[in-house]
């Protein structure tokens, strides 16, 4: 296989991201220069839509959450994209490319610096889209996609493209989309997941498949539900021989200034991974209530509950998988931290956001953890006790976070997470030094254009 360094010969290592950057800048200056008026993005090639995007990302961490822990490190993450799209030209037919280049640099300790940091330069997406759009939000619409795409679906717990992490989740195959804008969407696909190479480029020849459907049905302004099936076969990933069938269905409401909203989301998942029959489910459920007063302080409480493994012992798996999902938004920052997946756990939570301004966006966020099963894993740090006398409880988690806008481009990014470690932690590392609790950091800037 030819390497990414092999690929790019004639391009520097460093300078691949270089090369990002300046055109990045060059972007900036040019659409400072331009008109104040941007209501229309494409800008003056109306058949083409280029976008620029580079995120710097400074993380530390001090005192890591398994065994003793003690220590620091620390990364800066930089990840660019670049995305291309040809439109109009060629209607109904769209082509879109998006490139993205993830390091992670500047590690003190690279044994701890996580595989989801790196990916040299790599297509992102590479597709042919057949478009049947209308102007007409009450008209059917539909749009097929063929090659490497990425994609939310639902709550963003079972497939997801990446925000936070530096690398993101790609898939080669179809992806076929009718509705109606405003009443409903069914979304179907089949494809391969791609497999991250840091430095080669990434493939799915031996990313088994994944495929499903997805149904979406408004039923007001604010409500809408959601049922789905998801199936994947997967050979090389995190579990071997994983052969999944996952049921799901979702209820939202949409938060409102002096009013309640929630969402529901139920789980059910079901196969063989490895010789074992698998059984698993997940539960998630948010209620929260929007003031309307000054700030527009919301307050939220969540619950979720991810099924571990009863028994270790026997023939049967019980863990939740939560396929590639995301998780910043919900459980913890990722990078260098991530304590915690949606696999064996249960954690009540309570976070509180306002909005002072438009530029301005903070939030206050509380969580507790425990392990379903006692004698499973807990399975981000893949830590186990299987006789169970550790206990269950992992700990407590604050983590605060605040978000600029600094400009119409660019935004700045703040956050710190404190981990109040555990008995579970503290029994399970009797043979060690005392446990000492977790502090991650992170700062970010993102910059954003279109021409």
């Amino acid at each position: 296989m030819k390497t990414k360094r092999q690929l790019f010969a004639n391009i520097p290592r460093l300078l691949q991201s270089t090369v990002l950057i300046a055109t990045t800048a060059l972007c900036s200056l040019t659409a400072t220069a331009q008109t104040q008026d941007t209501t229309n993005a494409t800008g003056p090639v109306s058949w083409l839509h280029v976008a620029l995007e580079q995120r710097g990302r400074l993380e530390t961490l001090t005192n890591r959450f398994y065994e003793n822990g003690e220590g620091a490190s620390k990364v800066f993450a930089l990840r660019s994209r670049l995305y291309a799209e040809v439109r109009e030209l060629t209607d109904p037919l769209q082509f879109v490319i998006e490139v993205q280049d993830s390091r992670g640099t500047l590690a003190d300790n690279p044994f701890f610096l996580p595989e989801q940091h790196n990916n040299e330069l790599d297509f992102l997406q590479a597709q042919i889209r057949l478009s049947s759009n209308s102007n007409d939000q009450d008209m059917t619409s539909m749009q097929l996609q063929i090659g490497r795409f990425t994609m939310d679906l639902g709550g963003r717990r079972l497939a997801a493209r990446n925000r936070m992490r530096n690398t993101t989740n790609a898939f080669d195959g179809v992806l076929w989309r009718i509705g109606q804008s405003t009443n409903w969407t069914l979304r179907t696909f089949a494809s391969r997941p791609v497999i991250i190479n840091p430095t080669a480029l990434d493939s799915s020849r031996d990313g088994g498949l994944f495929w499903g459907s997805a149904y979406t049905q408004r039923l007001s302004q604010r409500t809408t539900i959601e049922s789905y099936y998801l199936g994947l076969k997967d050979d090389v990933q995190i579990f071997p021989n994983r052969q999944y069938s996952t049921l799901g269905g979702r209820l939202v409401r949409t938060p409102l200034s002096g009013a309640v909203d929630l969402e529901i989301e139920s789980v059910w998942q079901f196969g063989r991974t490895d010789n074992l029959t698998h059984k698993a489910h997940f539960q998630h459920g948010t209620i929260g209530y929007q003031f309307s007063t000054t700030w527009q302080p919301r307050m939220a409480f969540h619950y979720d509950f991810a099924s571990g493994d009863e028994n270790p012992d026997d023939q049967q798996s019980g863990r939740f998988d939560t396929l590639f999902g995301a998780r910043r938004f919900e459980l913890n920052p990722t990078g260098i931290y991530g304590p915690f997946v949606r696999s064996n756990l249960h954690t009540p939570g309570l976070r509180m956001s306002a909005n002072p301004n438009d530029d301005f966006r903070m939030s206050v966020f509380y969580r507790a953890f425990w392990l379903a099963e006692s004698r499973d894993a807990w399975v981000g740090p893949m830590l186990q006790d299987p006789t169970g006398t550790a206990g269950r409880f992992l700990g407590n988690q604050v983590e605060i976070a605040a978000t600029w806008q600094l400009l119409p481009s660019l935004n700045a990014e703040i956050g710190y997470a404190h981990f109040y470690k555990g008995s579970f932690i503290r029994n399970i590392s009797s043979t060690f030094a005392p446990v000492v609790d977790s502090d991650f950091f992170y700062a970010a800037w993102t910059f954003r254009t279109s021409l």
